[in-house]
């Protein structure tokens, strides 16, 4: 049951909500930019309350890429925010030496987002990727550095030697699989446990594999 998360409502910053709507287009609409299954966590994800979700469908993959997808968009908000913030304070410092607030350390990552394996954050990443790219208009000033790296060191680790033999082979051995789909979904792909990826985001860019404490 939905009990009184408090009076915080989450929302969707003016800079990412066409892009936001964009990515979901038929699911979604300006009046009503979530689904139904992004509504049943926005409450206590607006609160920063800790959430466990145990009654999902055994087919929970779209279900899974819908609560991503808001998480993903709360983090990249948050880093916004956070930067915005800074860049505001820091003017106003240099302008008028006002401003005395406490908003820089040794370190500047906003959020950590712990996963299970690099699919996980493979998919991760590729949503805030297309995400920023719709957010900023997707021209030729858009950057998404270090992409062709992090495929490589993300992706499925199919390589393109192999031959449409292959491909069918693989396919058909998917059909054989008797496991359970929520399995299936987490241990799909690259599941290697080990791993730790930085990214910066700075006006018109999102840089992967920033050093991780200038995140």
């Amino acid at each position: 049951t939905v009990e009184n998360y408090g009076n915080e409502s989450f929302h969707i910053q003016d800079r990412f909500k066409g892009a936001w709507i964009k990515h979901f287009k038929n699911q979604v609409s300006e009046e009503d930019p979530f689904t139904p299954a992004q509504k049943e966590i926005l409450a206590p994800l607006a609160n920063q309350m800790d959430i466990s979700v145990l009654d999902k469908p055994e087919d929970s993959a779209q279900i899974d890429s819908e609560y991503r997808s808001l998480y993903c968009l709360q983090a990249m908000q948050m880093a916004m925010t956070a930067r915005s913030r800074i860049l505001k304070h820091t003017q106003s410092k240099l302008m008028d030496g006002t401003s005395n607030e406490r908003d820089q350390g040794f370190t500047r990552p906003q959020t950590l987002i712990v996963l299970p394996f690099r699919n996980s954050a493979y998919d991760c990443v590729k949503f805030m990727a297309a995400l920023w790219k719709d957010r900023c208009g997707g021209g030729a000033g858009t950057q998404v550095e270090n992409l062709a790296r992090f495929e490589e060191e993300y992706g499925a680790g199919i390589d393109g030697d192999n031959d449409a033999e292959d491909a069918e082979a693989i396919a058909e051995a998917k059909k054989r699989d008797r496991r359970p789909e929520a399995f299936k979904n987490l241990f799909r792909d690259n599941i290697d446990d080990c791993f730790r990826i930085g990214i910066k985001f700075t006006r018109k860019s999102m840089k992967l594999f920033s050093d991780f404490y200038s995140a």
